[in-house]
């Protein structure tokens, strides 16, 4: 360990000061140093305009009434027990139920502990520690975290209870952050037995998390070499900026004695091979569960909205609730931000244009932060407009029926709403018009790949008949069978409003999860699907596919209309090569005979 300091300037003052009526002894002291310079190991810390101040204060110890009148009636009740083994003795004689998320003994060791020891705890009790540091710029050199790491206007108080950060600058490599706030309850916290409780107010100009995730995973698992520099240079990478970090996604737990509102702004994030200029949000934290507000991005790949929870109770009771929009993004871009879709709606990439997606669910986690599936409820709506139908891959077997262009044709709207319930995706049904047709779509997605869709013709002013098409089987084998319309009249049942109020009822959920519970947000989504079970049933309902199939003389119907299409296309290509061939061939004996060429309108043009 080494310290060097230029330009020290040190004052110490003992005093008695007026507190609660009473002088006290207090010491406080202050130091003005121009430079200062630390190291121990590897790390190295300097520092330019430091000051430091510091005091102590005996604290005025009042009579505490309540605390006397409870231990009074304890004795009466235990006249046996020492007054200093009350409260102990009744805890144990009357055990309080602990809230879930104090039951977990391994998720309780993530709480934040200070073990002090008792002549520290007895000397807190007793004085009233206060302190505030200052200084210009400082610099932080570490192979834990190896970037230039720097800290400039650093302008921090502490008075017993809290920290005050007035200004707090710091730049890691090519990030930076802006802190001001609070930090309450260190008082009780250091004493073993308390809450800490954060306002906070974080804005970057610029956050690399890919730099920094990969800053910190070589710090963690590779020793760098130490040349001796004294400002820590040797442990500089540079080249991380540039860095890709897709770090394991192991649980983290939120410790249960933190009640904090942290709000975030930064101008431009870096994460994976995603930016995002700007972001926005509001981070509450209490009760081992995190809540976020408000946030909203703006990437390349489209806008983002999202309200959510993350609980971490129990290892076997970890929930996340999501309200999550997706604004004017294409299909692979909504697949890259949500890669779940692409699971449940595999048929989504074949939609070429702008669309929209919002995803309101809630559901379990495990220790892997993986998704348990079964537990997976909420609600997927997809919008889009403009929109064409390309690669629509062995679907062609059966749209050939409808469209001979292979990139099916312009679709003007789309609206696909999606309940997940039940270990499956139920898609209710909805219109869809393409060209000339208007078809009518529904159907059941099993998160375990097995499908069953309809797609019957509601408006088809070319086909003789009215027909569906049924689709089976699981995402890497289908089947197709055509078949009756399900909804031959043309009545497609709507569920609009049942399935709004669903999306509403999970948003509110995620936006009061304090003030509701873990548990009540969690069931509100199944308890906000009756209102729909209650219209199904009325409806008479049901997403089964249809029966019966097409007579032969329909089926033949069909094939001869396909046909039919099929051959005015081929012909019209024959004779535009016939033309052109016979075009051809005049101009080549014309400009033989008189070094002019006619066209096929018979007008003279320059050879």
């Amino acid at each position: 360990m080494m310290a060097r300091v230029a330009g020290m300037v040190n004052k110490a003052e003992f005093s008695r000061v007026a507190s609660k009526g009473r002088r006290v002894p207090r010491v406080s002291f202050s130091s003005e140093n121009t430079r200062v310079f630390f190291r121990t190991e590897d790390n190295r810390i300097g520092a330019r305009d430091l000051k430091i101040t510091a005091a102590l204060q005996q604290r005025v110890q009042g009579s505490n009434a309540r605390r006397k009148h409870y231990l009074d009636s304890l004795q009466r009740i235990y006249p046996g027990i020492p007054r200093d083994s009350l409260f102990r003795h009744d805890r144990r004689m009357n055990p309080r139920a602990l809230p879930s998320y104090l039951s977990d003994r391994d998720f309780a060791k993530k709480d934040i502990r200070l073990d002090l020891g008792q002549d520290v705890v007895d000397f807190l009790r007793e004085w009233a520690p206060s302190a505030g540091i200052t200084a210009t710029r400082a610099f932080l050199a570490t192979p834990s975290l190896p970037l230039r790491n720097s800290v400039k206007n650093i302008d921090i108080k502490y008075d017993d209870d809290a920290f005050n950060i007035h200004s707090l600058n710091l730049k890691s490599g090519s990030s930076d952050l802006a802190v001001t706030g609070s930090v309450r309850g260190l008082r009780r916290t250091l004493l073993g037995r308390g809450f800490l409780r954060g306002d906070l107010s974080i804005s970057s100009k610029r956050l690399n998390l890919n730099e920094i995730l990969t800053a910190m995973k070589i710090g963690k698992d590779s020793t760098l070499v130490d040349n001796g520099d004294e400002e820590g240079s040797s442990f500089v990478i540079d080249s991380l900026a540039v860095a890709e970090e897709k770090p394991e996604m192991t649980v983290f737990v939120i410790p249960a004695n933190i009640d904090a509102t942290v709000k975030l702004h930064a101008n431009r994030v870096l994460y994976s091979d995603l930016w995002v200029m700007p972001m926005d949000a509001t981070v509450n934290v209490a009760k081992r569960c995190a809540q976020l507000l408000g946030t909203k991005l703006q990437t390349k790949l489209g806008d983002v909205k999202l309200d959510a929870f993350y609980a971490t109770r129990t290892k076997e009771d970890i929930q996340l609730g999501a309200d999550l929009q997706l604004i004017d993004m294409s299909a692979e871009g909504i697949i890259h931000m949500l890669p779940m879709v692409d699971d449940l709606m595999p048929a989504l990439k074949s939609f070429q244009g702008k669309l929209g997606c919002r995803v309101s669910v809630t559901g379990q986690l495990d220790t892997m932060m993986n998704v348990i599936m079964p537990s997976l409820d909420g609600l997927i709506r997809i919008t889009g407009h403009d929109l064409e139908i390309t690669d629509v891959g062995e679907l062609r077997k059966v749209t050939r029926f409808l469209f001979k262009d292979p990139n099916i044709g312009h679709i003007d709207d789309l609206a696909v709403d999606a309940i997940v319930e039940n270990n499956q995706l139920e898609i209710y049904p909805f219109l869809l018009g393409v060209d000339r047709y208007q078809l009518a779509l529904m159907g059941v997605q099993g998160l375990d790949g097995k499908m069953r869709y309809n797609a019957s013709i509601i408006k088809a002013p070319l086909l003789p008949i009215k027909f569906g098409v049924n689709v089976f089987g699981k995402t890497d084998d289908m089947h197709f069978s055509i078949g009756r319309s399900k909804y031959r009249n043309g009545k497609v049942p709507v569920f609009t409003e049942e399935l709004d109020d669903i999306q509403i009822n999970i948003g509110d959920a995620i936006r009061r999860i304090f003030e509701t519970g873990v548990d009540k947000a969690v069931k509100a989504t199944g308890d906000s699907y009756a209102a729909l079970e209650k219209r199904k049933k009325e409806l008479g309902y049901n997403n089964r596919l249809p029966d019966g199939f097409l007579s032969n003389f329909e089926y033949q119907q069909l094939e001869a209309a396909s046909y039919e299409e099929d051959m005015k296309g081929y012909n019209a290509a024959v004779d535009a090569e016939v033309d052109a061939a016979l075009d051809a061939a005049l101009n080549e004996s014309l400009a033989a005979s008189s070094g002019k060429s006619f066209g096929k309108s018979g007008r003279k043009s320059k050879k």
